[in-house]
């Protein structure tokens, strides 16, 4: 049974599957990340230019064989653009978009437009799809190809027998039968015969069973193709599923770790091999990560599609009675069935085979979208699934901020944390969109069950009069009446609350009534809400005016439900853009030569003046700006080369910026040219820097040293008149974040930039210690200097070390009276020993730095 929707309600569905497109459009335009996707597409290169055979089942550096679909496709889009990185990930994206569309497609007449918009947009906007769909030789190939034989396998199941037309019923099953053709041929190519062809029919045969039966109960009335034909079908789909599980499993049992076994067959789809078995929830972790936000609307919307609904009371009901479940109930119980049984395939794949694509999320997609688009307007009691919905969101975000590591799950490419020693920053607008999302659930959920084109904003109204009803009852009633009016205490408790907060703050501020130092934690949001108090006066009413005609245009042309469920669908939107489009390119840079490519290529043509330092042969095949640099290994080589430029010629170093290797290189390049720090040109956040001889007059040295290293005496806020480290360094000075009367207050966040320079060469690495002492209480700020970029063994002699520290003041960090009460000390120390304080005001080899003065 469909659902009328309004025009207005398909637009806004249509603007967000449009949007949810913007992150896979983004990143095609990206780098090859290394060293996954750099060998997938050199494997796909390879099978392009012919130098393996095109039906081989391709190796792929450090995954080994595996299902050749992805190497074709990219191969595919090679051999029609050319060699470069834009064409093998545009294949990809294509293909994938081109099976979702023949998905939905297929499942034409069991979807109306808005399920379809909604799963679209869900599916898109999950970081797994965009990001593998956005790969040279991604696992989007598979997530497509499984898509098709999800959508054949549910039209040819569910389709025919619906009492239409005869020529609409054989409509269907020729339909039926040739997208479930394609799709398990696809997918076997994808996924092997046990995720791409067992995994789909065991899910639909079992779909089929729980929804149907499995004996025949005479076709519908109307029906045009006979009962005994669909059961057929039903029983089929079983047998083969039945026998693939059966030889999967004495297929396991038999396994002989030989040499001739532990090699790739197709058959299974992969190579055998043990991993360290994944718990349950390192599992429920990676597809958290995989799918977020989304993942925290999966339970919820799994619960509401097995839930019976509409009259049904279950696949008693279906069989027993011969009516037929609508077909929203019947592709939804086929994609949970696909989703659970797709998981736990997965759960296994891992341990006893290289790890798999998350084949279920275009299944997961249907599911969430139809949850967003009807379990909202169907009018159950959602306030609770808000609260967990808004949880699971929260304990999620938590480990993302807490583990930045883990984020790198949702790559999706082989061992990530065996070759990634680095970890992306969440920006504070991940933070902001997770928010914004939660606001939406939150404010769709509360809503209570509504009929069509009841005003959105209905029941807040109620809440506010029946609020303002019961306070003047309080002030202008007696003690009778008093009892009937305890419905706003919640709300009165939260005025208190709030009420409570700003007065601690006032008080603690402006008197000396209180010390709570926790109350500086509010105090300058507060004095920002009263500074921007004119404008905001100015501004809400325009403001709201606005907002109220957007809503008044939406409660005319759309529904109450549908809106809603727009409204939540939009808030995960924004995370997941956000994620495509700041996140994702952050790690673009992290991981390809793309950066360094791009600023070679600005420097138009550098034919015999390039090297390429420790740089994967296969790289320069796809970055035409670097294909006539030179491959070296050695360092001294490189750099010895690039200082001995010619004046006029200036010759191009890549290489990578790993530590290391970033600080060996500058150093040899400043023993060459009097000192100079090396020049970058580069984005100095990518994996790998492109350094020049001799920069243009005027360019900005862009490399990461160049942050930490003056070759300058600075002036600091505050100097240091004496000191002397072992007559190695000498500390100048610090200048610190504080407010305009040089106090810091509990909870604040303050940098510390500390200037050190360099007297004499230093033996080993050196860490820096800050101690604020005072009240009976130490503040700890132990750190490595220069950020980590600049370790003490390569300081030289006249460097100025620029040392930027963060350091967070605890809530026991108290004011006083004593100007005095807090002094900070500084040294370094290595291991157990701390260099030896020679010259300067201090003690215990801590040189004195001057007071912190606590507000």
């Amino acid at each position: 049974m469909r659902t009328a929707s309004s025009t207005a309600t398909r637009v806004i569905l249509v603007i967000l599957a449009l949007a949810a497109l913007l992150p896979l459009v983004r990143l095609l335009g990206g780098g090859l990340w290394e060293p996954w996707e750099l060998h997938r597409a050199e494997a796909a290169r390879q099978v392009a230019s012919g130098e393996t055979p095109a039906w081989a089942v391709p190796e792929i550096e450090g995954e080994g064989e595996r299902p050749p679909l992805a190497t074709w496709v990219t191969a595919a889009g090679f051999s029609m653009g050319g060699e470069e990185v834009g064409n093998g990930k545009a294949a990809v994206a294509l293909f994938l978009l081109l099976c979702v569309l023949i998905a939905l497609v297929a499942l034409g007449p069991l979807l109306t437009p808005e399920r379809a918009l909604a799963g679209f947009a869900v599916f898109f906007a999950l970081p797994v799809v965009f990001l593998q769909g956005a790969s040279a030789g991604g696992d989007a190939v598979a997530f497509g190809a499984y898509a098709v034989a999800f959508a054949g396998l549910t039209r040819l199941l569910e389709a025919p027998g619906w009492g239409r037309s005869a020529a609409a019923e054989y409509r269907d099953m020729a339909v039926g039968f040739l997208a479930t053709a394609l799709g398990l041929t696809l997918s076997y190519f994808a996924l092997g015969a046990v995720l791409g062809v067992m995994a789909p029919l065991g899910a639909a045969a079992i779909a089929t069973a729980v929804a149907g039966g499995m004996r025949s109960a005479g076709a519908p009335d109307g029906a045009a193709l006979p009962g005994s034909l669909l059961l057929a079908l039903r029983w089929l789909a079983a047998a083969v599923a039945a026998g693939l599980c059966a030889w999967f499993v004495v297929k396991g049992l038999l396994h002989q770790p030989s040499d001739e076994t532990e090699r790739f067959a197709l058959s299974i789809g992969g190579a055998k091999i043990m991993n360290q078995l994944e718990t349950f929830e390192v599992l429920l972790a990676r597809f958290g990560y995989e799918t977020f936000p989304w993942c925290a609307l999966a339970p919820l919307a799994v619960a509401w599609m097995v839930v019976p609904r509409n009259g049904e009371t279950g696949a008693a009901a279906d069989s027993s009675t011969g009516a037929a479940a609508s077909a929203d109930t019947r592709v939804g119980r086929h994609a949970i069935l696909h989703v659970m049984l797709g998981y736990t395939l997965l759960a296994y794949w891992s341990w006893r085979y290289y790890p798999a694509p998350t084949i279920i999320v275009f299944p997961l997609a249907l599911v969430v979208g139809d949850y967003l688009l009807h379990a909202l307007r169907d009018g159950r009691g959602l306030r609770l699934a808000g609260a967990v919905t808004v949880l699971l969101t929260v304990v999620v975000l938590r480990d993302a901020f807490a583990f930045e590591k883990d984020f790198l799950g949702l790559i999706g490419f082989p061992k990530p944390g065996d070759v990634v020693s680095e970890a992306p920053a969440f920006p504070t607008s991940l933070a902001v969109a997770a928010g914004v999302f939660l606001v939406l659930v939150v404010f769709t959920h509360l809503i209570p069950p509504a009929e069509e084109r009841q005003p959105l904003l209905g029941w807040y109204r109620d809440q506010w009069r029946q609020t303002r009803e019961d306070a003047r009852t309080l002030l202008r009633g007696g003690p009778e009446r008093w009892s009937a009016a305890w419905a706003p205490a919640g709300w009165l408790a939260a005025v208190v609350l709030v009420g409570s907060v700003i007065g601690s703050v006032v008080l603690a501020r402006y008197t000396g009534v209180s010390r709570w130092t926790v109350s500086h934690f509010g105090f300058r949001m507060v004095t920002l809400g009263f500074g921007a108090l004119p404008l905001g006066l100015l501004a809400i009413p325009l403001l709201w005016r606005t907002a109220r005609q957007v809503v008044r245009w939406m409660e005319e042309h759309a529904s109450a439900g549908a809106l809603r469920g727009t409204l939540a669908l939009g808030g995960g939107l924004a995370v997941s853009l956000v994620s495509g489009m700041i996140v994702a390119p952050s790690l673009d840079a992290k991981f390809s030569l793309e950066p360094a490519a791009r600023a070679a290529a600005a420097e138009g043509d550098l034919a015999g003046r390039l090297y390429l330092l420790q740089v994967e042969p296969a790289a320069t095949r796809f970055y035409p700006s670097l294909a006539g640099g030179k491959i070296v290994e050695n360092i001294d080589e490189s750099v010895a080369w690039l200082a001995a430029a010619p004046r006029g010629r200036p010759r191009f170093l890549v290489f990578p910026s790993k530590n290391q290797v970033l600080n060996e290189v500058n150093q040899k390049y400043r023993d060459r040219r009097n000192g100079a720090l090396l020049p970058v040109i580069s984005d100095p956040q990518g994996r790998y820097l492109l350094a020049v001889s001799d920069p243009e007059p005027g360019e900005a040295n862009r490399s990461p040293l160049a942050r930490v290293i003056l070759l300058e005496p600075p002036t600091p806020q505050y100097s240091i008149l004496e000191s002397n480290f072992d007559n190695k360094v000498r500390y100048l000075g610090y200048d610190i974040t504080s407010y305009p009367d040089g106090t810091v207050a509990a909870f604040d966040n303050v940098t510390i930039t500390h200037y050190w320079e360099c007297l004499k060469a230093i033996t080993g690495d050196y860490e820096v210690f800050v101690h604020i002492d005072g009240m009976g209480d130490r503040i700890n700020g132990d750190h490595e200097p220069a950020e980590g970029l600049y370790p003490t063994r390569y300081w030289r002699p006249g460097d100025v070390i620029i040392d930027r520290q963060q350091l967070r003041i605890p809530f026991f960090a108290r004011p006083s009276v004593r100007p005095d009460a807090y002094t900070m000390y500084v040294g370094l120390f290595r291991g157990e020993s701390r260099m030896p304080l020679v010259d300067g005001e201090g003690n215990d080899n801590r040189l004195y730095g001057g007071v912190i003065r606590v507000r």
